[in-house]
């Protein structure tokens, strides 16, 4: 928001540019129904934060969704490469807990489609 005044930073001002690919960020969150577990890439952290449990990914721990984003790539609050990220998409991409049901313009969501581990009591 400040990138305008002497000093101000450009950092992550993408995170409030209304782009074409914020439109795809956008539905994909969509997806995603209100409050359940979900593991989010940190770029989706203000659009789902409003729920009992988000996890910042890579955790997924008992998250039923996940959603990443190979265009902003992040592990925890660290923006990461490409290259590095990699890795993290495909092993979701290979998760046999998790079906993957939306993947457009770098932007993946997975499905868990076995049973979350139980919270302890």
């Amino acid at each position: 928001v400040w990138y305008h005044v002497p000093g101000g930073s450009t950092d992550r001002r993408w995170e409030l540019e209304s782009t074409p690919h914020a439109a795809v960020m956008a539905e994909a969150v969509r997806l995603i129904p209100d409050g359940v577990p979900v593991s989010a890439a940190n770029p989706f952290g203000a659009r789902l934060s409003d729920r009992r449990r988000i996890f910042s990914y890579p955790v997924v721990a008992s998250a039923r969704w996940v959603i990443i984003d190979m265009r902003r790539p992040y592990l925890a609050d660290i923006m990461v490469s490409p290259a590095r990220f990699a890795p993290y998409a495909l092993a979701m991409r290979a998760d046999p807990r998790f079906r993957q049901v939306f993947d457009r313009d770098g932007v993946m969501v997975f499905r868990r489609v076995t049973p979350a581990p139980r919270r302890p009591s």
